[in-house]
């Protein structure tokens, strides 16, 4: 059987798409295998996808998808298949933000860009329309009967981002 990896909302990838990902975006980029918007119904049968990869494109779906698309996911995947979320984490991005100096051009470009998304380059869905703390994607995801296996914090450089795996019941 072949060993399907998803790489959700993932914009222009070739270092995934190279780790035997399939690349699914909204827009057709260079490196995008297939064009589907991530906040619908995967195209992929039950059961039949190994893991998914989906990094800082979550944040970038509507509030009111997110617990839809979590339990489609859960719904694609193998029993024991793996999910891997990265995403800001909105307390520290607002931290962030609110303890720049006010005349900091750095607040008014990445730290605000952190909490409300990119400004500069409205070709896809650059804006921020969900926000996570560790607690409340936890809770996403175990409402979706995923299991999760560990939630780190990493600093990227500029901010916090929440970094979870998950998996599959095997039941």
């Amino acid at each position: 059987m072949e060993n399907i990896k998803l790489n959700l909302g993932s914009g222009n990838s070739k270092n995934m798409q190279d780790a035997g990902y399939i690349n699914i975006d909204l827009h057709k980029w260079d490196y995008v295998d297939v064009v589907h918007d991530i906040e619908t119904t995967l195209p992929y049968e039950d059961n039949t996808v190994d893991k998914i990869y989906c990094s800082h494109a979550l944040e970038h779906c509507a509030m009111v998808a997110v617990p839809k698309m979590l339990k489609d996911w859960e719904r694609v995947l193998t029993k024991g298949g793996g999910i891997e979320i990265i995403v800001p984490e909105i307390e520290a991005c607002m931290r962030t933000f609110l303890e720049a100096e006010e005349t900091d051009p750095a607040k008014w470009s990445w730290k605000i860009e952190y909490i409300l998304g990119g400004q500069h380059h409205q070709s896809g869905q650059q804006l921020h329309k969900s926000a996570f703390t560790p607690t409340w994607l936890k809770a996403l995801l175990e409402r979706a009967d995923l299991v999760v296996d560990k939630i780190n914090i990493i600093h990227n450089g500029r901010n916090d981002c929440i970094h979870l795996n998950a998996h599959k019941k095997n039941e």
